[in-house]
């Protein structure tokens, strides 16, 4: 199969890809979220999340704002330029938001992805994302933006060095969801790669730097 993953999602594929290799062809990771100790102020909010009591309060501040407050941050975060989000989508993200609440176990869902997504981080050694993904043996097409506020876009340069068969791509003025963003552009990059002859696809390219 082609595994296409984004964010976590993408950490997932690489843990994946390097446990099964005879189940996948290609890999297609847009801002993976692989392990990154330097903090920045929107992951800062994950461990933060972690603290026993704090987190609750956290979340209980969040909710006191408005359903299109809260999409609107969302956003404001994960977008480049948010003016490109058609309304019919911010009108389904708030409508659930207002779903979400109504479940009464919203909070309890997000501190326990919280505390995965620190855990994964911590791993060290064999258990490391990064140590999985030097053992990815497909072709692997891993897309950064240069402006992604949640995943450092600097990350470009360790995954061009872990996976063995890799084109990294980095798009200019492109926040966390390149696929939304900038859908031509990694629908162009994905089908160089799968039609490429798989003797030499993606052998160890260079970093693809963006073009502004």
């Amino acid at each position: 199969m082609h595994l296409v993953g984004n964010s976590f999602g993408g950490a997932v594929c690489t843990r994946v890809a390097a446990t099964r290799p005879d189940l996948i062809r290609t890999v297609t990771l847009v801002a993976p979220a692989m392990p990154d100790l330097w903090v920045r102020p929107v992951t800062a909010r994950f461990p933060a999340l972690c603290v026993p009591k704090f987190g609750s309060w956290l979340l209980n501040r969040v909710q006191k704002m408005t359903p299109l407050a809260r999409v609107e941050a969302s956003i404001g975060t994960i977008y480049y330029d948010g003016r490109c989000v058609h309304p019919d989508r911010i009108a389904y993200d708030i409508a659930e938001i207002e779903r979400r609440d109504a479940l009464g176990y919203g909070d309890a869902v997000l501190i326990r992805c919280a505390r995965s997504i620190v855990a994964e981080y911590l791993r060290l050694g064999r258990h490391s994302l990064w140590r999985d993904a030097a053992q990815v043996e497909a072709p692997a097409l891993v897309i950064y933006g240069s402006h992604d506020k949640i995943v450092d876009p600097r990350m470009a340069g360790r995954a061009a060095r872990s996976f063995p068969r890799s084109r990294v791509v980095v798009l200019p003025r492109t926040g966390h969801v390149a696929q939304m963003e900038r859908p031509g552009a990694v629908a162009a990059e994905f089908r160089r790669m799968v039609t490429a002859p798989q003797d030499t696809a993606l052998g160890n390219e260079p970093l693809a730097l963006p073009v502004m």
